[in-house]
């Protein structure tokens, strides 16, 4: 057992005391601005579980571990469920979580051993998933009180999250909560697994009718209609003979090397259509890469292509009992016709 592990096993009760309280909340809003409604939130070094309560009574999905045994017992007693017992350098998995909230705990990895902690992170988020690192500002490492703490600066942390593969969303300094300690800084950071938006290539095009079947809203508690759905004349006219027309435009996500999601838009006689002048936009993602902000980025992706491309709008179909219409509202959709269950939104670029 290190050092470090064998001071908070046997100091837990005090260190919990001295930090249970501490106010995070400002850098919890800022971590789960970036995250999906009901996300999975891995509380990575949960310490006295503070951080972790909250975000459970926020109505996340969380999971949490710790290295020491002592702070993993008093842990679980708060939370209500087992926190593992496991150190940084042995998480397994893959795409598991939305994001990782490592606060104050990546600090006592050892600098040569952080770039492959942070590797396991990013191999645990789901694409698009989000991390909250923080360290103590300055440079270096050092021992107090009998545990190990490797320092950061700003220019350091972004080095270590870059070059791990995660793209850096925001950086900030803040004052240490704790009584009278408002005159250590930290340095804190939020970076995302990342995917690429880019245009469809021509030899991709047949993958629109599969976006097209994702896209058709089901129920819940009801069956997919078959595949044969896409014979119907307004479906069929939204991919039919697709980049034949100078108004045909389309985008992907793409996750390590895989399209996961499509968003395609064009002038032609389907549910979307509003006249020959405003192209109607479909967007769908498998259903693995959902709620994961993927398909904000591809919708604000094609709004400003066709804006580039000199449309004046774009519409849309929708029915009213998908969630997906919040997201169309938020991009600043607006309806312009009432169909009852099916609603045509447009949005003037």
């Amino acid at each position: 057992m290190n050092k470090t592990i064998q001071y908070y096993n046997e100091h837990a009760q005090t260190f919990i005391q001295g930090t249970e309280h501490a106010d995070m909340s400002d850098t919890r809003r800022r971590f789960t601005a970036w995250l999906p409604d009901h996300a999975s939130i891995l509380d990575a070094g949960c310490g006295s579980g503070r951080d972790a309560l909250a975000f459970q009574s926020e109505g996340y999905r969380v999971d949490a571990f710790d290295a020491s045994e002592e702070i993993c017992r008093l842990a679980s007693e708060r939370l209500g469920f087992p926190v593992r017992c496991i150190r940084f350098e042995e998480l397994e998995g893959s795409e598991e979580y939305d994001g990782i909230w490592a606060c104050a705990s990546l600090l006592h990895i050892d600098r040569e051993a952080l770039p492959d902690v942070m590797r396991r992170l990013y191999r645990l988020l789901k694409p698009g998933g989000v991390l909250y690192i923080s360290f103590k500002e300055g440079e270096g490492e050092h021992e107090k009180d009998g545990r190990s703490f490797t320092d950061m600066t700003e220019n350091a942390c972004q080095q270590l999250m870059e070059g791990t593969g995660f793209l850096k969303i925001e950086s900030f300094l803040s004052h240490d909560v704790r009584p009278g300690r408002q005159e250590e800084t930290w340095v804190n950071m939020i970076g995302r697994r990342p995917y690429l938006i880019r245009p469809m290539r021509e030899e991709e095009y047949p993958l629109l009718s599969d976006f097209l079947y994702e896209a058709i809203f089901v129920p819940e508690g009801e069956e997919a209609p078959p595949r044969s759905i896409l014979e119907r004349p307004m479906l069929r006219a939204s991919i039919e003979g697709f980049g034949t027309s100078e108004h045909d435009n389309a985008l992907v996500a793409e996750v390590d090397g895989k399209i996961v999601g499509a968003v395609w838009a064009r002038i032609a006689q389907d549910y979307g259509h509003v006249d020959e002048d405003t192209p109607s936009l479909d967007i769908s993602l498998y259903a693995d890469y959902r709620d994961r902000g993927i398909g904000t980025a591809l919708l604000k992706g094609m709004v400003q292509l066709l804006k580039e491309c000199g449309y004046k709008r774009v519409s849309l179909s929708a029915q009213k009992a998908n969630k997906a219409v919040r997201l169309y509202e938020r991009e600043g959709f607006t309806v312009l016709e009432d169909k009852g269950e099916e609603i045509i939104m447009v949005k003037e670029l």
